[in-house]
């Protein structure tokens, strides 16, 4: 729930931060905020605002877009996580699950079971010897 929350004001900083930079673009062509300043910077066209504006919320459309799936995509394990040296089971507020479990309950991350060579040789060396 925590990593939604700040998946979300990600997002939300992002937003904002276009939207803020369109009104400073309006700002600029309403009330001219170079000439306040005393400059004899000449403020944008009215139709030149409007196309950098859109322009801004394009760009912002698409980098929220892309920063939602990657964040949809990233999910980080984090932490000390105690692991027993002999079963590998994780202790998981005093219960003890396998590493499997775990892994799958805090990421988008999925296990399909397979056999290294060492273990093969290990566990079926016999068999394999076998005419």
């Amino acid at each position: 729930m925590q990593k939604h929350q700040a998946h979300s004001k990600l997002i939300a900083v992002q937003i904002l931060g276009f939207v803020l930079l369109i009104i400073s673009v309006w700002l600029d062509d309403i009330f001219d905020l170079p000439g306040l300043l005393g400059t004899t910077i000449q403020s944008v066209v009215f139709i030149q605002t409007i196309i950098v504006s859109l322009l801004c919320l394009a760009l912002g459309a698409w980098l929220v877009v892309h920063t939602h799936r990657v964040l949809q995509r990233l999910q980080v394990l984090e932490g000390l996580l105690p692991v027993c040296a002999f079963c590998k089971k994780i202790r998981v507020e005093g219960n003890w699950v396998p590493i499997e479990h775990y892994i799958q309950d805090h990421s988008a991350a999925e296990f399909t079971h397979t056999y290294c060579p060492k273990c093969v040789e290990e566990n079926y060396g016999d068999y394999l010897k076998k005419p």
